[in-house]
Parts: structure tokens; C-alpha cells; sequence
């Protein structure tokens, strides 16, 4: 009897299962036959969790399945163990898959397309395997993944474009591997036409890698990015970084340093070069990032090397200086721009006096005796070569210690170290020198040869041209032998065209006179007059064509050759008729074997002619699906329409040649389409649709389908769409039809197509997409627990068709509405208690409503134990109450704590009070306040309200006064006032001066009914302590309206309305310009103003005196209207005034 154990465990908020099986049961396990090794193995003996199988039942099954699981499976983890490859077949059936955790195994190999049918997968975590390298059409099909796991590996290089297709994917994790290049196109995920690249990536970790540089390029595509990490690698700080400060200063934020408890941040740092060694990259200047050529200075160098000062592009080369005899000569190597330097000294003379140690042993090298590798050779920038040639490109590094080099190639990204192979054209040496054998076109281009050691690395590019060379025909050596030979890169195909148009190949038999030998000379027997005429020898290549011709003349010496029939001419053997005929009959697609007789005292064997006139025989076979072998058989492959007809065997017999003819005939069928879903379906909204075409016919039937929409698909364009449109549709190889997430759009006629070379055959099928009930997401998660006194959250995310309308009912039986001072249902259905209090434990209930039925979820809600609460404070706190004599003072003592605290008034005569109390004016109530009836003067004093539980306590301090009269809040100033918005988002303070008898306790209600106490800030709008004043940050338009602050005391409350309405500019109503008027005669200037709040109206005079207030000067007057009057107008000459209106809208 085996044994089921469950392990739980919460990843990121959400419990997952692991099933598993006894300790017993895995020891035998190992034991009959070891731990397997790829994941197919694992899923086999059903070490899989799936969400009902793993947290359900809990009864032990009798036997270990061996079957594979089955596509309900939404959660694979198969963490730690030993599995070593992952294939394509283990998640075909795993349609509904959403995390493949294979973290903590020993992955080396993950075959392409292995998670091809994972559609629905969103996390996929391959951290702490043995990968080492990332290519395209590894992840293909994982539309939907939203989490990329795959730090801590071996993984030294990614190609370009291998998450192209990933366009859900957030964040990559690629921290701890072995990069030491990240290429231009790493990370993009959405390829559009080939020249449109973008990515959605928001968080992507490169820390503890071997990167020294970062290009620009890489982050360009990623204009979404959040969150950077690139702390533990070792940066090359020079010029080419200062794209990386202009991005982070843009990006402020982004990239992240690394901090973990007890010690300090870990950010990006320089390794080289050595006087930015340990400093903080983000924290250079762009005057710090240099690329210089380092200078040597020294008493014995009397001139510069001219090459360093005619290109700075010039790489480093060795300066040599001849001294006076008999010092000899000094050698210096300068090195890179990162300051490491290395000095050689060598002497032509040897030391009179013997000595131990080498004349000049000193080598400087950067850091303690290393030194950073060089590349030495000095090779072409550019290489040609012929086609189908060897090239040899050396690359040979010195350094220390001894670095190791690889060869690249810049445009696959594919890469070869020293002393291995690929393939059986690709091969680098020992000493780093790259072979290339057999060379062709494709494999023009640069390559890199990069040398690298834990001091740096040096780099050296190839460019490699391959060569093509038109064919040429080379007359022969001897006139006297016709034989054309043809050469060219690559090699020429020829072949002879006759005078009669027949066309004929090497090792080419027509008739029994004439044969092209395998080198291209052209063989004629038994000549004859007719035979004469013009013979072209034709060569062809990629690159170009080339002929020769030669004109055969033929001289008869007696007159009955004349009588010989022209070429080609049948065989005039007496079995020039086949001696015997074969029917053969075969269908598509299948192998077919035509037996001839072996050819007896003959070394050319059996000849065969087929349909096209092609002549072969086993020593030369040029057509791949056909073979003839050495007894005469002649094989075919993959039989089709094409090889249909007759095939005529020639062969040797002792008494002469012989024939045979086989007619073969290719049996076809037209495509029929046996099986598709009925007519009519109906599919609930937001499943999966499978639908199959099962199409027989051969050749084997094309199946495509066409889309409502009017689109055709098939598997062709669903492999060829390079992720540019978002496939919810899968085509499989049988013509089965997926489309994954049915939604309203989806409906509509499915028709699916096959179709061959005889014909076509349809079958139609319709969809209608039905509503859906409700279905609440993680309902496991029933329990809540919340401090006292902080926000709870409740999730409820329903889908459903129409969507669901999501309501909740409190433990009270009560249905919460959307949005109070307690309670807030967001959007996604998510119930927000703000200020918990024990009284909201309970049970809280969630109900998902739509047209199709309901789902309900219950959510438990439990507060945390906590020491006691004294109105909301912890600790010991204190509060001062006036009271008016001979009334009722109630002194609050709400108290909360879990376990339930006990409460305890102290009297400033040292009377203790416990909960509850009654007796003459005193009261404690059940909920811990003290009621004072009747409150005298001698009741001042202190009084001290005590709670305390198993976790702690807490108090409060009460100073009781009390006063022999009370006034009622009132306010000096108009109860209601209007205040204009300022256009310039200017900040807004409202006052509220109450006065009475005790001081009043102020509050603030918006517009829209919000209540704000003293102290508390919501968005733009605080309330301050005190003084009851209310500030309003950047003010805006629509912060109009009414605003109320409420005064109130024991002996009553009072009002103040402040109205915020918007301000407009003053505008000046009327015609400017000049006017005319009597001698003598008064003249009135009108000023009309429009705006809010009123404006304040000035006028100009010509002689510049400015008048701002209702006023007269002489015979000008300022009206209380705005109006300026002129009486006795006496000047005979123009002269201006100038009218201004502002107000306060306008600041």
C-alpha cells in the first residue's frame, strides 16, 4: 500500500501543492531503477500536482499511476531532483498549465518547441540548472508567459531574437550565469516586419554576470522598463558607458542596487580600468568615461612612434629605440585604454658578470603579477577566398594568465572555443587559429576572435569574402583527342546537345553509340555522315554559363553508310521489341522496387531509361528518390504523380542484350474529409474550442480552415506569422482546430478545407458562444488575518459572461454598499475594511451574480492578538474635557485588544471603578467610558482609564475641568463667504475663527460629503490641527463648490460656508481708438469690465498721473462706475488715455 504525503507551501500569496509519494516508495524507486532523468520520466510516474488532485482527497491510493497527467493540470513542480533534459512530448496534453517549476535540477539540453503547447503557461522557472546557452524557438508558443526564470545557470551567450514571440513577458531573470556580451536584439519580444522591434519587459535582472559592456540598442527596445539590476559584474568604465548615465539619469530609479539585512547596498562597480577599480559606476561623471591612448614617459625615449600620431584607430605597436652601444635596445608594448600596462626589456648584449637572475626580469602587468590578454597577430581586416576552399584565420593572445580564446560569428551569434569542433567544416586550434574546410557562400561575414582572461579580454574582427568564379571550358591539351574539360567555383554542371536537339549528360548512354564519360568528353561509335553537324558543350554554375562549340564533319568512304539512320535511332537488334512487359501499380507516397535481371559478362551492368529519358545505372545514380543497384533492381522513394510511366530495363545476356519494360502506374485519391463535430455547436464563453477534420486522401490532404472572419489559416502561415499577430488559434498536424478563450467575436461558421492535387473536399461547422456562469478564482483562500486598527483586504476576481456583478455581505447579514467611511468594494471585486475593529471579525460572504447563475465565497476575517487600544493609540496617552457644572460629562474610554483587555478607572481619589460600575453619579458603561452626571467643581482632577491583557496594557490620562457657564461657537465674520479659484493652481486656505465656552472641536465637509477631522490629509486637502484651518494645494477648477467647517462645544454648534467658484479674467468691454468731440463740450469715457471677482478699474492720464480710486484732478473726474469725465474740453490736439482693469484671477 503506497503513501500519499501533501506538502504545502506559499509562493508569492498563493498556496501550491506538491504531490508526492512515501520516503518507503521513493527509495524503491531509486533502487529498481534510479531517479529519472528528464522530465518525461518524472510525469510518467505521475509526480505531478494538479489543482484538485493536490489539495483535495486526502485517501491513499493503492498503486502508483504510471500514466501521464491529464490536462486539468494547471501546476507542475518538479524542484530538486535530477532531471537532466526536457522534451517537447511531456506537455502536449497540458493545455491549461499556468506554472512549470523545474528549478534545483541538472537541465543541460531543453529540445525546441518543448513548450510549445503550454498556451496558458504564465510562470516558467528553469533556476539552478546547467544550461548554457539560449537560442530561438526555445520558449516558441508561450504566448501568455508572464515570468522568466532562468538565473543560475551556465548560460554564456543568448542569440539574438530568442524571446521574440514572448509578448506577455514582464520580467526575465537571467541573474548569475556566465554572460559576457549581451547583443543589440537580446531582449525583444514583439518583431514586427523585420524592422519594427519593441519589448514589454518591466523587470530584467543581469547582476553577477561577466558583462563589461552594455549597448545602447539593447535597452532602446525596452521602453518599459521598471526595474534594472546590474550590480556584480565587471564594468569596463570608459567612453563607451556614457550612454548609460545619460539613461539612468533619465530613468531615475530603475536600475536597483542590491540590499540585503546587515549589509550595505551592492551597485554597479568599475573592475577596469584600474584608477576606477571599486568605484560606484552611477556615481562617475561623464568627464571620468575616457578613451585615451595611454603615453609613456621616460628620460630614455627620445621620439614618438609617427603611426600613433597619423590614426588613432591604428592599434598598439611595439616602440623600439637603439641606444648607444654597448646599452643595446628597450622594447615597450603599451597596452589597452583601461591603464594596464605591460613593459619588455631585452638586451642584444649579455653581463660580464655572471648572475642567477635574467638581465631584465621585471613585466608590469594590472593588478597583482596579471595582465589583461593582447591579441598579437596582426591579420587583414578583410580575407577572400574561392568557393569550396579552406581558409585558415589565426588568432594568437598573450596574457597572464594564459587567456582562452573562441571565434564568433557576428551574425548568428554561434561560437567556438579553442582546441573543438562543430560540424565537420568548423574547427579551432590549440593556438586559436579557426579552419573553415569545404567553404561556401553562406559562411561570408565578420567574425570575432575574442581572447579572455579574469583580467579582460581583447577582441579582433574578420571580415571573410567568399569568391565565385564564372565557368570557363579548357580546350584540351592534344588536338588530336576531342575532350572539353569544365572548370569553375563551384564546380560546373555539364552536359552535350546534339545536332538533333537531344540533350545528354556525363555518364549518359544514348542508343549504343553514344556516352558522355564522367569528365565530359563525348563518345561516338561506328560514325556515319549523318552524325555530322553542330555539337555545343554547355557549362553552368550559380554564377554564369560558358559554350563551346564544335562542327562535326563526316566523310563517307563507301556509299552504304549513307543508308544509316540519323541520332538518336531505336536499337535494330533482334530485341528491339521488350522481351517481356510488367504492370506495376503502387500508391502515393510508398517505396517501389522494379527487379530486372542482373547483366551477365557486361562490367556496366544493368541500364535503366525512365519516363524522362534519363539514363542510369548503379555507378551513376544522380536523381536521390531513385537508386539502381548492382544486381539491376531499381528502387524508388516516396512514389508520386511524377514518377508514373514506363521504365525500360536493358540488360546483358550471354547471347546478346535484352529488355524489359515495367509501366508503373501511381494510385491517387481525391481528399475526403470522414469526420468533423456536428453542425451546430454551442461553446461556453471564455473555454477552449477544439473542433477535428479528419481529411483521408493521398497524396495526403492539405487541411486549412477558414475563420469566421473570413480568414484562412493553416499550418504554413501559423509557423511562418514569427509571433506578429497573437495566434489564439493552434492548427495540430491531424487538422485539429484549438481556439483557446471563446469570447462573443468568435462566432460564426468554421470551415475547414482539404485539399490535394485531385481535388478538394468542405466540411462547415457553426459556433454560437453561450453565456457563463460565474466562477470566483481561488477560493482556498478563506482566511484573512489583520492588525487591529490597519486595512483588510478581501479578493473576489469572478469571470463569468455577461460579467458578474459582485456583492458582499457583511457577518450582520447585511449587504455592504459600494463605498462608506468603512467599507469600499474596488472594481475587480476586491472589499477594502478600512480601520478594522474587533467588532468586524466574522464571516464575510462574496456573491458573483450574472444571467447564467452565481458563485458565492466565503472569506473568514480574524484580528491579529494584540495588546489593548485606548481610542485607537497604544501605550499611555493623554486627553483634556471641560465640562459645565451640573451636567453630564462623558469621559471615552473605548477599548479594543485581543484577548478581550480588562478595564479599570482610577478617580483622582483613588477610587477604582471596573467595567461595568454603577453606583450614585459615576458609571463605567460596557465599553469602557466613565459617564458624570451632575459634575460638580469638585470633580476636577485626573481621572486614569486602565486596560490591560496577557500582551500587554495600555492607559489614559483624563484632566477633568469643569466651568461654571458655557458659550456656544460663533464666528466674527459673515458665516458665508465667496473665494474665487485662481487660474495659476495658487494654494487656498480657508479659515474657521469659532469662539466659545470650552473651546469648540472643529470638522470639514467637502463638497462631495467627505468629513475630515482635525490632522487628517486626503489627496490635496488637509486638515490641521488646532486651528481648524483647511489648506488646499493646487487648487484646480473643479475644486468648486460649498465647503462647511462645523464648530462644536457642549453647548451647541456653528457653521461657516466658504464658496469656491472659478475666476475669470477681466475683459474690457467697448471700442478703443480715437474719439472726437465739441470744443467745450464734456466727455464721458466708459470703463465696462466683465470678470469674477470684480476688477479694479485704472486710468492713465497723458500726463502720466494714474488714477486708481473714485477721485477728482481739476476738471477730470473718476466715476464710481469706472466711467472717466472730461468737463470743458478746451484742447485743440490729440492726446491718448489709457484704461487698465485686473483682478485676482489674474495671478
Amino acid at each position: 500500500m503506497y503513501l500519499r504525503r501533501e506538502k504545502r507551501e506559499q509562493e508569492g500569496g498563493v498556496f501550491r501543492c506538491i504531490d508526492g509519494v512515501s520516503s518507503q516508495t521513493a527509495v524503491q524507486s531509486w533502487r529498481s531503477g534510479g531517479a529519472p532523468r528528464s522530465a518525461a520520466g518524472w510525469l510518467q510516474r505521475g509526480f505531478l500536482c494538479s489543482s484538485h488532485h493536490c489539495c483535495g482527497k486526502r485517501s491513499a491510493p493503492s498503486t502508483l499511476s504510471h500514466s501521464a497527467p491529464g490536462p486539468a493540470a494547471v501546476q507542475v513542480l518538479k524542484r530538486y531532483n535530477s532531471l537532466t533534459e526536457v522534451e517537447g512530448s511531456e506537455f502536449r496534453s497540458l493545455r491549461q498549465l499556468e506554472m512549470l517549476m523545474l528549478h534545483g535540477n541538472d537541465i543541460n539540453t531543453v529540445h525546441p518547441g518543448a513548450f510549445y503547447s503550454l498556451r496558458s503557461l504564465q510562470i516558467l522557472k528553469l533556476s539552478y540548472n546547467k544550461l548554457t546557452s539560449v537560442n530561438p524557438g526555445l520558449f516558441e508558443g508561450l504566448v501568455g508567459l508572464i515570468r522568466l526564470h532562468l538565473d543560475h545557470n551556465l548560460i554564456d551567450f543568448i542569440e539574438p531574437y530568442s524571446f521574440s514571440g514572448l509578448t506577455s513577458l514582464k520580467l526575465l531573470q537571467l541573474e548569475g550565469n556566465l554572460l559576457k556580451d549581451i547583443h543589440p536584439h537580446t531582449f525583444i519580444t514583439v518583431s514586427l516586419l523585420g524592422s519594427f522591434w519593441t519589448s514589454g519587459l518591466k523587470h530584467l535582472h543581469l547582476s553577477d554576470n561577466l558583462l563589461e559592456q552594455f549597448p545602447a540598442a539593447a535597452l532602446q527596445t525596452a521602453p518599459r522598463l521598471e526595474l534594472l539590476s546590474l550590480h556584480g559584474n565587471p564594468w569596463t568604465c570608459d567612453c563607451h558607458l556614457h550612454w548609460l548615465l545619460e539613461w539612468s539619469s533619465k530613468h531615475e530609479g530603475v536600475i536597483k542596487c542590491k540590499k540585503e539585512r546587515g549589509t550595505n547596498e551592492t551597485c554597479p562597480q568599475c573592475a577596469s580600468p584600474q584608477p576606477l577599480n571599486s568605484t560606484l559606476l552611477l556615481g562617475l561623471t561623464a568627464d571620468q568615461l575616457t578613451c585615451e591612448r595611454p603615453a609613456l614617459r621616460s628620460p630614455l625615449k627620445q621620439w614618438d612612434n609617427p603611426v600613433w600620431a597619423e590614426s588613432e584607430t591604428e592599434p598598439d605597436l611595439p616602440y623600439t629605440r637603439d641606444f648607444e652601444k654597448p646599452l643595446g635596445s628597450l622594447t615597450f608594448v603599451l597596452s589597452d585604454t583601461h591603464g594596464n600596462q605591460a613593459h619588455v626589456a631585452s638586451g642584444r648584449i649579455s653581463s660580464r658578470r655572471p648572475t642567477a637572475a635574467p638581465p631584465f626580469p621585471w613585466r608590469f602587468g594590472a593588478g597583482s603579477g596579471g595582465m589583461k590578454p593582447r591579441i598579437t597577430t596582426i591579420a587583414a581586416a578583410s580575407v577572400s577566398v574561392l568557393a569550396e576552399s579552406d581558409v585558415f584565420l589565426p588568432c594568437k593572445a598573450t596574457g597572464n594568465p594564459e587567456p582562452s580564446i573562441a571565434w564568433t560569428k557576428v551574425s548568428t551569434g554561434a561560437t567556438i572555443p579553442a582546441n573543438s569542433k562543430h560540424g565537420l567544416r568548423f574547427e579551432v586550434f590549440k593556438n586559436g587559429t579557426f579552419v573553415i574546410k569545404n567553404i561556401q557562400l553562406q559562411d561570408r561575414g565578420q567574425y570575432l576572435c575574442t581572447a579572455q582572461n579574469r583580467f579582460g579580454s581583447d577582441r579582433m574582427v574578420t571580415t571573410l569574402a567568399v569568391q565565385t568564379e564564372a565557368p570557363k571550358i579548357q580546350p584540351p591539351k592534344s588536338t588530336d583527342i576531342e575532350v572539353y574539360l569544365g572548370k569553375g567555383e563551384p564546380m560546373p554542371a555539364l552536359k552535350w546537345m546534339l545536332p538533333a536537339g537531344v540533350h545528354v549528360k556525363p555518364s549518359q548512354f544514348l542508343g549504343r553509340r553514344l556516352f558522355v564519360f564522367p569528365n565530359g568528353t563525348l563518345l561516338v561509335k561506328e560514325v556515319s555522315p549523318s552524325d555530322g553537324g553542330r555539337y555545343d558543350c554547355v557549362a553552368t554554375n550559380t554564377v554564369g554559363i560558358a559554350k563551346r562549340t564544335v562542327q562535326l564533319e563526316v566523310r563517307a568512304d563507301s556509299p552504304s553508310l549513307f543508308h544509316q539512320p540519323p541520332i538518336p535511332i531505336p536499337p535494330t537488334h533482334r530485341h528491339a521489341v521488350p522481351s517481356r512487359q510488367h504492370s506495376v501499380s503502387a500508391m502515393y507516397g510508398s517505396a517501389v522496387y522494379l527487379h530486372c535481371p542482373e547483366s551477365t559478362g557486361s562490367t556496366r551492368g544493368t541500364i535503366w531509361q525512365l519516363p524522362s529519358k534519363t539514363i542510369l545505372e548503379h555507378r551513376y545514380t544522380p536523381e536521390r528518390p531513385i537508386k539502381v543497384f548492382r544486381n539491376g533492381t531499381l528502387r524508388i522513394l516516396q512514389l508520386s504523380e511524377l514518377d508514373g510511366g514506363n521504365y525500360l530495363c536493358v540488360y546483358q545476356r550471354p547471347n546478346g542484350e535484352d529488355m524489359e519494360l515495367f509501366q508503373v502506374e501511381v494510385l491517387m485519391t481525391a481528399p475526403r474529409i470522414e469526420h468533423v463535430r456536428t453542425a451546430q455547436t454551442k461553446v461556453t464563453f471564455g473555454e477552449h474550442f477544439q473542433v477535428d477534420c479528419v481529411a483521408t486522401g493521398l497524396p495526403d490532404p492539405e487541411v486549412s480552415w477558414g475563420l469566421p472572419d473570413g480568414t484562412l489559416v493553416n499550418n504554413a502561415l501559423q509557423s511562418d506569422d514569427s509571433g506578429l499577430r497573437n495566434r489564439r488559434y493552434v492548427i495540430f498536424g491531424n487538422g485539429t482546430l484549438l481556439l483557446q478563450q471563446m469570447g462573443r467575436k468568435d462566432e460564426g461558421d468554421y470551415t475547414c478545407y482539404a485539399k490535394n492535387k485531385l481535388g478538394k473536399d468542405e466540411r462547415k461547422v457553426s459556433v454560437k458562444v453561450g453565456p457563463n456562469a460565474p466562477k470566483i478564482r481561488q477560493k482556498s483562500h478563506s482566511l484573512v488575518t489583520v492588525k487591529l486598527g490597519e486595512s483588510a483586504k478581501l479578493s473576489c476576481q469572478a469571470t463569468g459572461e455577461p460579467i458578474p456583478r459582485i456583492t458582499w455581505i457583511s457577518p450582520r447579514n447585511e449587504v455592504i454598499p459600494v463605498s462608506t467611511d468603512k467599507f469600499h468594494i474596488m472594481d475587480n471585486g476586491t472589499l477594502v475594511l478600512k480601520r478594522v475593529r474587533l467588532a468586524d471579525e466574522g464571516k464575510y460572504a462574496c456573491v458573483a451574480r450574472n444571467s447564467a447563475g452565481d458563485d458565492i465565497k466565503n472569506m473568514k476575517l480574524e484580528v491579529e492578538p494584540q495588546k489593548p487600544f485606548i481610542n485607537g493609540i497604544q501605550g499611555k496617552s493623554t486627553s483634556k474635557v471641560l465640562g459645565v457644572s451640573y451636567q453630564t460629562v462623558l469621559l471615552d474610554c473605548r477599548v479594543e485588544g485581543k484577548p478581550e483587555p480588562r478595564i479599570l478607572w482610577v478617580t483622582p481619589y483613588g477610587h477604582s471603578l471596573t467595567k461595568p460600575y454603577l453606583g450614585g453619579r459615576f458609571q463605567v458603561h460596557q465599553n469602557g467610558s466613565l459617564e458624570l452626571r451632575g459634575v460638580r467643581k469638585t470633580d476636577e482632577g485626573k481621572y486614569v482609564c486602565a486596560a490591560k491583557n496577557i500582551l500587554g496594557e495600555s492607559s489614559l490620562l483624563v484632566e477633568l475641568e469643569v466651568a461654571s457657564i458655557a458659550e456656544k461657537p460663533s464666528f466674527a465674520v459673515p458665516n458665508i463667504e465667496i473665494i474665487p479659484i485662481k487660474q495659476d493652481g495658487a494654494e487656498l486656505i480657508l479659515e474657521c475663527p469659532a469662539r466659545g465656552k470650552p473651546n469648540p472641536e472643529f470638522a470639514w465637509v467637502l463638497p462631495n460629503g467627505m468629513l475630515l477631522t482635525p490632522g487628517v490629509k486626503l489627496q490635496r486637502f488637509t486638515h490641521h490641527l488646532g486651528n481648524g484651518t483647511l489648506r488646499i494645494s493646487q487648487s484646480v477648477a473643479t475644486d468648486k463648490g460649498v465647503y462647511r467647517c462645523l464648530a462644536k462645544n457642549v453647548a451647541g454648534q456653528a457653521e461657516k460656508r466658504y464658496a469656491l467658484e472659478a475666476g475669470r479674467r477681466p475683459v474690457i468691454r467697448g471700442s478703443t481708438g480715437g474719439m472726437k468731440i465739441t470744443y467745450g463740450l464734456n466727455l464721458n469715457l466708459p470703463c465696462t469690465v466683465d470678470g469674477w471677482p470684480q476688477a479694479s478699474i485704472t486710468w492713465t492720464l497723458p500726463n502720466g498721473l494714474i488714477l486708481n480710486k473714485h477721485q477728482t484732478v481739476g476738471r477730470v473726474s473718476f466715476l464710481a462706475n469706472g466711467t472717466l469725465q472730461l468737463r470743458q474740453v478746451v484742447l485743440r490736439k490729440q492726446f491718448p488715455l489709457d484704461n487698465a482693469a485686473s483682478n485676482s484671477s489674474e495671478h
